[in-house]
């Protein structure tokens, strides 16, 4: 049977080279942080477009109606994924006995994540103990994870197994960084839920044909940006032929 000139990475569902099953990015992580967690993605969203916008707006917006415009978009997406696609999502990671969202940000004290608020509005995750982790002074880079960007700050009592669940995946650097920490806390990692999959259709051409066969739609269309004001999920476009753009 002839390879899928189009594969998909079996660990983050992005774009992977013919005769891959995994990305470029996630091998260059792995080899850095050890394993990267294994990805269930809610959809995928690419620069610009609506999903890519509620992510970045939800939690970032200076208008506080908008952020909650936002929240809520966001909760009914999660909510229809989950009640729709639980047994497929714990067919591929397994069960967990807690939940944890990725912290955005660094700071020892920890802060409620604007995603906590999106996860608390989904039952079938509000009902799990959370693993709370903290953004420590360790600072993660676009392909570069790192051992002490996170910690975890409280353990439920009994946890064997965690669900990570972040907003947006990129190339997984920061979701591989959390997922360090809370190993490094003696708790296996299930894998992470993220609401929005980042693929750029403009970081090569591989990627442009993923996005037409495996997203089904014509590429977002770029907006401009000022160069004060760069996006928070840009990618490179010479990651030698990476497909997926933390």
């Amino acid at each position: 049977m002839p390879a899928d000139p189009l594969p998909t990475c079996v660990v983050c569902l992005g774009p992977a080279a013919a005769g891959w099953t995994t990305c470029w990015c996630c091998r260059r992580l792995a080899a850095q942080l050890g394993p990267v967690p294994t990805v269930v993605a809610v959809a995928v969203c690419g620069p610009g477009d609506r999903l890519h916008t509620a992510v970045r707006r939800y939690k970032d917006s200076p208008a506080a109606q908008e952020r909650r415009e936002q929240r809520r978009a966001l909760r009914r997406l999660l909510q229809q994924f989950v009640v729709t696609q639980w047994r497929p999502m714990v067919g591929r990671l397994g069960r967990w006995d807690a939940v944890a969202c990725v912290p955005s940000g660094r700071g020892t004290v920890p802060t409620r994540h604007p995603l906590q608020a999106v996860v608390d509005g989904v039952p079938a995750l509000a009902r799990y103990p959370r693993l709370e982790l903290a953004g420590q002074p360790g600072r993660v880079d676009h392909l570069r994870p790192a051992a002490d960007a996170f910690s975890v700050v409280r353990l439920p009592p009994g946890c064997r197994r965690v669900l990570l669940v972040d907003d947006v995946w990129t190339t997984g650097a920061t979701a591989t960084s959390a997922a360090w920490a809370v190993r490094a806390a003696g708790v296996e990692v299930a894998g992470v839920l993220v609401v929005a999959r980042y693929v750029d259709p403009a970081s090569s051409p591989r990627a442009r044909r993923w996005w037409a066969a495996h997203h089904g739609g014509p590429a977002p269309a770029r907006r401009r940006q000022s160069r004060s004001q760069p996006s928070a999920a840009s990618t490179s476009s010479d990651q030698r032929g990476s497909d997926s753009g933390s």
